[in-house]
Protein backbone atom coordinates (compact mmCIF):
# COMPACT_ATOMS: atom_id res chain seq x y z
CA UNK A 1 0.00 0.00 0.00
CA UNK A 2 2.23 2.87 -1.67
CA UNK A 3 -0.43 5.34 0.51
CA UNK A 4 2.19 4.23 3.96
CA UNK A 5 4.79 6.14 3.13
CA UNK A 6 3.05 9.76 3.27
CA UNK A 7 4.45 11.09 6.60
CA UNK A 8 1.26 12.24 7.33
CA UNK A 9 -0.02 8.62 7.75
CA UNK A 10 2.56 7.31 10.01
CA UNK A 11 2.57 10.33 12.15
CA UNK A 12 -1.72 9.54 12.32
CA UNK A 13 -0.58 5.45 12.61
CA UNK A 14 1.34 6.31 15.71
CA UNK A 15 -1.34 7.61 17.26
CA UNK A 16 -3.80 5.22 16.34
CA UNK A 17 -1.19 2.33 17.92
CA UNK A 18 -0.41 3.86 21.26
CA UNK A 19 -4.42 4.29 21.80
CA UNK A 20 -5.65 1.10 19.86
CA UNK A 21 -2.34 -2.03 20.70
CA UNK A 22 -1.90 -0.86 24.28
CA UNK A 23 -4.18 -3.87 25.42
CA UNK A 24 -2.70 -6.12 22.88
CA UNK A 25 0.93 -4.94 23.51
CA UNK A 26 0.10 -5.77 27.20
CA UNK A 27 -1.26 -9.54 26.52
CA UNK A 28 1.70 -9.99 24.37
CA UNK A 29 3.77 -8.97 27.32
CA UNK A 30 1.54 -11.48 29.85
CA UNK A 31 2.63 -14.29 27.40
CA UNK A 32 6.25 -13.83 27.16
CA UNK A 33 7.72 -16.93 28.08
CA UNK A 34 11.59 -15.57 27.59
CA UNK A 35 14.04 -13.04 26.03
CA UNK A 36 16.96 -14.21 24.14
CA UNK A 37 18.67 -12.77 21.07
CA UNK A 38 16.16 -13.44 18.87
CA UNK A 39 13.92 -12.06 20.46
CA UNK A 40 11.00 -12.24 22.61
CA UNK A 41 9.03 -15.44 22.79
CA UNK A 42 5.79 -16.02 23.74
CA UNK A 43 3.20 -18.84 24.02
CA UNK A 44 0.78 -18.96 21.03
CA UNK A 45 -2.69 -17.29 20.65
CA UNK A 46 -5.84 -19.67 20.18
CA UNK A 47 -8.07 -19.05 17.89
CA UNK A 48 -11.70 -18.74 19.65
CA UNK A 49 -14.32 -19.49 17.19
CA UNK A 50 -17.75 -18.62 17.35
CA UNK A 51 -17.32 -15.07 19.86
CA UNK A 52 -17.23 -11.87 18.31
CA UNK A 53 -14.09 -9.33 19.21
CA UNK A 54 -15.31 -6.07 19.65
CA UNK A 55 -13.64 -4.44 16.33
CA UNK A 56 -10.66 -1.91 15.98
CA UNK A 57 -13.10 0.63 14.73
CA UNK A 58 -15.50 -0.38 18.22
CA UNK A 59 -12.29 0.31 20.35
CA UNK A 60 -11.95 3.89 19.04
CA UNK A 61 -15.40 4.85 19.22
CA UNK A 62 -15.68 3.68 23.25
CA UNK A 63 -16.46 6.44 25.29
CA UNK A 64 -18.07 7.81 28.51
CA UNK A 65 -20.46 9.31 26.15
CA UNK A 66 -23.28 7.31 27.23
CA UNK A 67 -22.59 7.08 31.08
CA UNK A 68 -25.52 8.76 33.50
CA UNK A 69 -25.40 12.12 34.12
CA UNK A 70 -25.53 13.24 37.61
CA UNK A 71 -27.91 16.00 39.17
CA UNK A 72 -26.42 18.85 38.86
CA UNK A 73 -23.46 17.92 36.60
CA UNK A 74 -22.51 20.08 33.79
CA UNK A 75 -22.10 17.45 30.37
CA UNK A 76 -18.99 18.60 28.24
CA UNK A 77 -19.78 18.39 24.43
CA UNK A 78 -19.98 15.52 22.22
CA UNK A 79 -16.36 16.32 20.87
CA UNK A 80 -15.02 16.68 24.46
CA UNK A 81 -15.94 13.46 25.69
CA UNK A 82 -14.97 11.45 22.34
CA UNK A 83 -11.19 13.18 22.62
CA UNK A 84 -10.56 11.32 26.30
CA UNK A 85 -9.69 8.60 24.21
CA UNK A 86 -6.58 10.36 23.63
CA UNK A 87 -6.07 12.31 26.71
CA UNK A 88 -2.62 11.88 26.89
CA UNK A 89 1.05 14.19 26.49
CA UNK A 90 2.12 11.79 24.00
CA UNK A 91 -0.61 11.97 21.59
CA UNK A 92 -0.83 15.61 22.16
CA UNK A 93 2.33 16.04 20.71
CA UNK A 94 1.69 13.69 17.51
CA UNK A 95 -1.60 15.70 16.77
CA UNK A 96 0.58 19.17 16.76
CA UNK A 97 2.99 17.09 14.42
CA UNK A 98 0.21 15.99 12.17
CA UNK A 99 -1.80 19.78 12.10
CA UNK A 100 2.12 21.31 11.15
CA UNK A 101 2.47 18.33 8.37
CA UNK A 102 -1.60 19.35 6.92
CA UNK A 103 -0.44 23.01 7.24
CA UNK A 104 2.70 22.33 5.16
CA UNK A 105 0.50 21.07 2.18
CA UNK A 106 -2.09 23.41 2.20
CA UNK A 107 -4.86 21.13 3.49
CA UNK A 108 -7.48 22.95 5.34
CA UNK A 109 -11.21 23.55 5.91
CA UNK A 110 -13.45 20.94 4.35
CA UNK A 111 -10.27 19.14 2.59
CA UNK A 112 -8.75 19.21 6.00
CA UNK A 113 -11.75 16.80 7.39
CA UNK A 114 -11.67 14.56 3.67
CA UNK A 115 -8.18 13.86 4.44
CA UNK A 116 -8.24 12.21 7.87
CA UNK A 117 -11.38 10.75 6.92
CA UNK A 118 -9.96 8.79 4.24
CA UNK A 119 -6.89 8.11 6.38
CA UNK A 120 -8.73 7.01 9.50
CA UNK A 121 -10.60 5.00 7.78
CA UNK A 122 -7.21 2.95 6.00
CA UNK A 123 -5.67 3.00 8.98
CA UNK A 124 -8.41 1.36 10.98
CA UNK A 125 -8.49 -1.54 8.24
CA UNK A 126 -4.47 -1.85 8.35
CA UNK A 127 -5.37 -2.35 12.45
CA UNK A 128 -7.98 -4.94 11.70
CA UNK A 129 -5.73 -6.60 9.40
CA UNK A 130 -2.86 -6.41 11.73
CA UNK A 131 -5.41 -8.06 14.12
CA UNK A 132 -6.35 -11.12 12.10
CA UNK A 133 -2.88 -12.07 10.26
CA UNK A 134 -1.66 -12.15 14.14
CA UNK A 135 -4.30 -15.11 14.72
CA UNK A 136 -4.68 -16.18 11.38
CA UNK A 137 -3.41 -20.40 10.69
CA UNK A 138 -1.10 -21.12 7.87
CA UNK A 139 -3.79 -23.50 6.54
CA UNK A 140 -6.22 -21.02 6.72
CA UNK A 141 -4.29 -18.20 4.44
CA UNK A 142 -3.64 -21.38 1.81
CA UNK A 143 -7.18 -21.96 1.85
CA UNK A 144 -8.58 -18.13 1.46
CA UNK A 145 -5.45 -17.83 -1.49
CA UNK A 146 -7.38 -20.96 -3.03
CA UNK A 147 -11.44 -19.45 -2.51
CA UNK A 148 -9.29 -16.38 -4.02
CA UNK A 149 -8.56 -18.40 -6.84
CA UNK A 150 -11.81 -19.12 -7.59
CA UNK A 151 -13.62 -15.91 -7.56
CA UNK A 152 -17.05 -15.24 -7.65
CA UNK A 153 -17.54 -19.19 -8.59
CA UNK A 154 -16.14 -19.96 -4.80
CA UNK A 155 -15.08 -23.54 -3.47
CA UNK A 156 -16.77 -26.26 -2.22
CA UNK A 157 -16.84 -26.62 1.22
CA UNK A 158 -16.00 -30.62 1.11
CA UNK A 159 -12.81 -29.82 -0.82
CA UNK A 160 -11.70 -27.22 1.59
CA UNK A 161 -11.85 -29.41 4.23
CA UNK A 162 -9.92 -32.37 2.79
CA UNK A 163 -7.60 -30.11 1.27
CA UNK A 164 -6.45 -27.53 3.82
CA UNK A 165 -8.27 -28.86 7.18
CA UNK A 166 -7.43 -32.41 7.27
CA UNK A 167 -3.94 -31.61 5.46
CA UNK A 168 -2.91 -29.85 8.52
CA UNK A 169 -4.29 -31.32 11.38
CA UNK A 170 -2.41 -35.00 10.17
CA UNK A 171 0.45 -32.38 10.26
CA UNK A 172 -0.25 -31.01 13.59
CA UNK A 173 -2.68 -33.20 15.62
CA UNK A 174 -2.01 -31.91 18.70
CA UNK A 175 -2.62 -28.62 17.73
CA UNK A 176 -6.44 -29.44 15.91
CA UNK A 177 -7.43 -32.26 18.54
CA UNK A 178 -10.03 -30.30 19.86
CA UNK A 179 -10.45 -27.84 17.09
CA UNK A 180 -13.32 -28.87 14.89
CA UNK A 181 -13.09 -27.66 11.06
CA UNK A 182 -16.15 -25.58 11.73
CA UNK A 183 -14.72 -23.30 14.31
CA UNK A 184 -11.48 -23.27 11.57
CA UNK A 185 -13.93 -22.15 9.23
CA UNK A 186 -15.77 -19.94 11.18
CA UNK A 187 -12.61 -17.98 12.17
CA UNK A 188 -12.27 -16.75 8.21
CA UNK A 189 -16.25 -15.76 8.52
CA UNK A 190 -16.23 -14.16 11.95
CA UNK A 191 -13.00 -12.30 10.24
CA UNK A 192 -14.93 -11.35 7.31
CA UNK A 193 -12.74 -12.70 4.81
CA UNK A 194 -15.13 -14.96 3.28
CA UNK A 195 -18.97 -16.16 3.67
CA UNK A 196 -20.25 -19.41 4.01
CA UNK A 197 -23.32 -20.90 2.58
CA UNK A 198 -24.78 -24.57 2.63
CA UNK A 199 -21.73 -25.97 0.22
CA UNK A 200 -19.81 -23.72 -0.90
CA UNK A 201 -17.75 -20.58 0.27
CA UNK A 202 -17.03 -17.06 -1.69
CA UNK A 203 -13.93 -14.53 -1.17
CA UNK A 204 -15.59 -11.17 0.55
CA UNK A 205 -13.15 -7.35 -0.62
CA UNK A 206 -12.19 -7.48 2.91
CA UNK A 207 -10.55 -11.16 2.09
CA UNK A 208 -9.02 -10.15 -1.32
CA UNK A 209 -7.43 -7.17 0.79
CA UNK A 210 -6.43 -9.34 3.43
CA UNK A 211 -4.36 -11.25 1.14
CA UNK A 212 -3.27 -8.31 -0.72
CA UNK A 213 -2.13 -6.92 2.48
CA UNK A 214 0.02 -9.87 3.36
CA UNK A 215 1.69 -9.44 0.05
CA UNK A 216 2.43 -5.50 0.25
CA UNK A 217 3.78 -5.71 3.85
CA UNK A 218 5.88 -8.22 3.12
CA UNK A 219 4.55 -10.75 5.89
CA UNK A 220 4.82 -14.44 5.39
CA UNK A 221 2.20 -16.87 4.21
CA UNK A 222 3.85 -19.82 5.50
CA UNK A 223 2.56 -19.51 8.92
CA UNK A 224 2.20 -22.47 11.54
CA UNK A 225 -0.73 -24.61 11.55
Amino acid sequence: MSFLTWPLVGLVLGVLALVLFRQPLSRFLDRAQKIGTTGIEASPLRQEAGEVKPSIADKLLETDANVPQKPGEVKSSPANEFLKVFDNALLVKREDQIREELKKRNIQGADRERVLLRFLAALVLVGEFDRVYVLIWGSQIGALQEVNAAGANGINIERLQAAWYEDAAKREPETYRQYSFDQWLGFLVESSLITRDAQKVTIRPEGREFLRYVIERGYSIFKRA
